[in-house]
């Protein structure tokens, strides 16, 4: 019964990927042993898989009594699929992190669909953060996430997660969000770009680039006053810095609505 069970998860949970290019190096057989509640795995080999690009419940959600049990249903999940299994591992360029994990997108090397960062954001139970190194399946786990969110899975059916007004970010300053609002304006200003939301640029809400993000974004989705009066939905950690204001890392934390 649980190998009948297990394998009618894995076809549920199957998600294409599409973010891998073809000289992206890739290990297999690489066997789960324990997972840790910051979502990195414990291979038999001794080494750690950071799951990138995706936030827990616990780096999510303001306190630990909300967080608990979200936290435990994707520990859960992701014991169910990866503990005591081979995984096929699509390496970031980032060979290890400041904690000496090995971040990556990971899947199960006898089962490629499934892949295990798309099914705890399909489920709600992980929300989409990457970082300028470990952007592949950003499209994808965007889209996963849209599911999710519209379905209201997991976390997305709490109220304080849905996504707030440009008005209101002010209120969740300090903590990972989706802010949506209308652009006011764009500027550059010595190669720094500023999306603004209001008009007083030093008190409402406000998306910063840096200059090496900005070229990125350029590069990637063109001017950056193309956004002007666009309506717009971006994702990110909240700060005070006249007003609050989150920065761009990589092109996809913003999302055009209209």
């Amino acid at each position: 019964m649980r190998t009948l069970f297990t394998f009618l998860l894995l076809a549920v949970l199957a998600v294409p990927f599409q973010g891998r290019a073809e000289d992206t190096p890739v290990s297999t057989s690489l066997e789960a042993k324990g997972i840790r509640p910051d979502f990195t795995l414990e291979l038999a080999s001794g080494e750690t898989v950071l799951l990138a690009g995706i936030l827990p419940p616990a780096a999510v959600l303001a306190t630990q009594a909300e967080a608990e049990p979200w936290q435990e249903q994707a520990l859960a999940l992701l014991r169910t699929i990866a503990q005591g299994h081979s995984l096929r591992l699509v390496d970031t360029e980032i060979p290890r992190d400041r904690h000496g994990h090995r971040p990556g997108q990971v899947f199960l090397a006898d089962s490629p669909e499934t892949w295990l960062q798309g099914a705890l954001v399909r489920e709600g139970l992980a929300v989409v953060q990457g970082a300028p190194a470990r952007r592949a399946g950003q499209a994808e786990l965007l889209a996963l996430e849209d599911e999710a969110r519209r379905a209201g899975r997991g976390m997305w059916h709490l109220p304080q997660l849905a996504p707030l007004s440009h008005e209101a970010a002010g209120e969740a300053v300090g903590r990972w969000r989706l802010v949506e609002g209308q652009v006011q304006e764009t500027a550059q200003v010595r190669g720094r770009g500023y999306i603004n939301f209001g008009a007083d640029w030093r008190e409402d809400f406000t998306i910063y680039l840096d200059p090496e993000r900005l070229a990125q974004f350029e590069e990637a989705s063109g001017p950056l006053n193309r956004l002007q009066e666009r309506r717009l939905r971006v994702r990110g950690w909240l700060v005070s810095y006249n007003g609050p204001m989150i920065e761009l890392s990589y092109p996809e934390q913003i999302e055009v609505l209209e």
